[in-house]
């Protein structure tokens, strides 16, 4: 009788499920104990130490250099095996849920030949993600493995890979006010998507004027630009660049997504009274992370390093990240003109809004009704960053 049912459902199953075979294909990598992150090794042990040793090292031009050529993620290798000769077309199935149901932000490359192995990019900080390799063969049957999962690292920033742009990164998830995470996939700071006008370099000695500046080329290539708005579902571009570096760009080189153009200062600029765009654009480009229509937002500069660096600076000083996280960000967009004197001069120029004792997320808010921003508004983005 039992080798009856056997059979009775081994055929249930045959024609339910015609073309479905399970367990031939073992995942590899990533473990379940791995703990991911697209931050290179070099970069990975430069951020988990101490600052006053990072100091050091980052002092050292040719280290710096080092830095600012990985700041961009590294993929990860998804390997398996197929224990039966599997051949066909393999995929890997990716999601933030144990049954595999919720989709995920991660940018999946297509399977190239070198052999059991897909790569992936993108991966959020401190997140579980479960995945499994599916074959389907020429004839049509389907193969899957178990499913497998691991946790991103969260320790190590967000690091981002977007092809013809760089110093990509998610502002999100580290620690802020009362231990609770900024929001991923909501604020993303990058260098920009089109290169500066031509005409820019020899601006002080050309006769044109802005109106006749050749717009420079884009850079973020198209099927990246694909990703970003279909994918982390980009709403608004803000571009810190000036009129002369833009060169007549109106629109955002991502189609579909709403270009914001706010040029504003760097460093100790924006307390300046002689350098006029400060508080006034401190206040616009604020502004636009205040209204909740507007996410998920990039933001960037030229390298995305002085201006994107003090607006991110702010951003994140705002919602509570502590001032060893808001220099490693900084760091991370090393370039080799940077020091470390413009990154403690901004972090001490906020002194004059507190004293020793005072947080510098309060300095940060009492610095910004200076430049006419209302509690209501910083209380808003701190809603809209902070709330699960």
């Amino acid at each position: 009788m039992f080798m009856v049912f056997r059979i009775f459902f081994a055929a249930m199953a045959v024609i339910l499920f015609p073309r479905m075979v399970t367990a031939a294909i073992v995942p590899v990598t990533p473990h379940e104990t791995d703990a991911v992150s697209g931050v290179a090794p070099i970069l990975k042990n430069f951020l988990l130490m101490p600052p006053e040793e990072r100091q050091v090292l980052f002092d050292n031009k040719d280290y710096r250099q080092k830095l600012n050529d990985l700041r961009d993620a590294e993929p990860t290798l998804f390997t398996w095996e197929c224990t039966d000769g599997e051949t066909g077309t393999f995929e890997l199935v990716l999601s933030t849920a144990e049954d595999l149901s919720e989709p995920t932000d991660v940018f999946v490359y297509p399977k190239t030949p070198d052999g059991n192995v897909i790569r992936a990019v993108n991966f959020r900080t401190g997140t579980t993600y479960y995945w499994r390799i599916r074959c389907k063969s020429d004839d049509g049957t389907v193969t899957e493995s178990p499913i497998s999962k691991f946790t991103s690292d969260e320790k190590m920033p967000r690091l981002m890979r977007l092809n013809g742009i760089g110093n990509v990164r998610d502002l999100g998830g580290r620690k802020a006010l009362r231990g609770v995470p900024v929001k991923q996939g909501m604020i993303f700071r990058s260098a920009t998507l089109v290169e500066n006008s031509p005409d820019f370099k020899n601006s002080a000695e050309t006769s044109k004027s802005l109106s006749d500046f050749e717009r420079g080329k884009v850079l973020l290539d198209p099927a990246a630009a694909t990703y970003a708005v279909e994918i982390l579902k980009w709403r608004t571009e803000l571009d810190l660049r000036c009129d002369a570096e833009l060169g007549g760009q109106n629109a955002s080189a991502i189609p579909g997504v709403n270009y914001i153009n706010i040029f504003t200062p760097e460093y100790c600029k924006i307390f300046s009274a002689h350098f006029s765009p400060s508080k006034q654009a401190l206040s616009r480009a604020f502004r636009v992370f205040c209204d909740e229509k507007n996410y998920p937002v990039l933001f960037h500069s030229y390298q995305g390093a002085d201006r994107a660096g003090t607006l991110a600076f702010i951003l994140n000083g705002l919602l509570g990240v502590s001032p060893n996280e808001l220099q490693k960000d900084w760091e991370i967009s090393a370039g080799t003109h940077l020091n470390y004197k413009d990154f403690f001069t901004l972090l001490h120029c906020f002194d004059d809004f507190g004293d020793r004792e005072t947080l510098l997320s309060v300095k940060i808010e009492r610095y910004l009704k200076t430049c006419g921003i209302t509690q209501g508004e910083i209380d808003e983005f701190r809603r809209i960053m902070l709330s699960n």
